[in-house]
């Protein structure tokens, strides 16, 4: 079996994928990689275990973690959300009880309007495709969503699966929304629509202000990191 660190020198030649019954497995000069807790890197489609070898072919001299994004997100499939997947469903309202898209502005006007017309967008489609009406609120108090919007919600990720579901924390993590999350993984939304709504209420600010050099850096940082994590989506159909 095959561990790594971060900088660590480059130890092999090339990188293959093998087809193991139902799993596709990587290997690293004949020898399986595994995830840090020492698992199998099994992975559900020859696509992705692909993906994954020319990451690691990719590397240079040294071993560079900040190019294995797609690696990082089958560990943490397999590592963090595999054991305890059913735990992260039912938990699924924490998530949507701070979501980004659903906390609206008064003031200023065109910012409100802004925020009105494409926030409604995602959670307009939920609720004419999933029958998941949730709430949206203007003022600071967290909101209560309902008992049946929270129940087809929990239905919904249901079927997901721990690559999935990993896909879905990690967008929901980057722009503070689950709905985003859940548009970009059902393929309603694409990476640079979540993108510009994650973002809408600081490239409106910058458009006012002044553009922020730092968080601008920032931003195209985790515009990166939702296409990449958008992109390992599609590598498990």
């Amino acid at each position: 079996m095959v561990e790594f660190r971060s900088e660590t020198k480059r130890f092999f030649k090339d990188a293959q994928t093998a087809e193991i019954g139902n799993f596709f497995q990587v290997e690293l000069d004949g020898k399986p990689l595994v995830t840090p807790e020492k698992r199998l890197l099994r992975l559900p489609t020859r696509k992705l275990a692909d993906a994954v070898c020319v990451e690691w072919r990719k590397q240079g001299e040294k071993i560079d973690a900040k190019r294995l994004k797609i690696t990082q997100l089958a560990n943490t499939a397999i590592d963090k959300v595999g054991p305890k997947l059913n735990e992260l469903v039912s938990e699924i309202h924490t998530y949507v009880s701070t979501d980004l898209l659903c906390y609206r502005v008064n003031t200023p006007d065109d910012l409100a309007i802004k925020q009105n017309e494409r926030w409604s967008v995602p959670i307009d489609w939920l609720r004419n495709t999933y029958e998941i009406d949730l709430a949206v609120t203007q003022a600071v108090q967290p909101i209560e969503q309902s008992v049946e919007a929270l129940t087809k919600l929990k239905a919904l990720i249901a079927c997901y699966d721990a690559f999935q579901f990993s896909g879905l924390l990690s967008i929901t993590s980057l722009t503070g929304s689950v709905i985003l999350a859940i548009s970009l993984t059902e393929g309603f939304l694409d990476a640079d629509q979540v993108y510009e709504l994650a973002f809408l209420d600081e490239i409106y600010q910058e458009s006012r202000w002044g553009t922020d050099h730092e968080a601008t850096s920032r931003r195209e940082y985790i515009r990166e990191e939702i296409q990449q994590t958008r992109y390992f989506i599609q590598l498990l159909n």
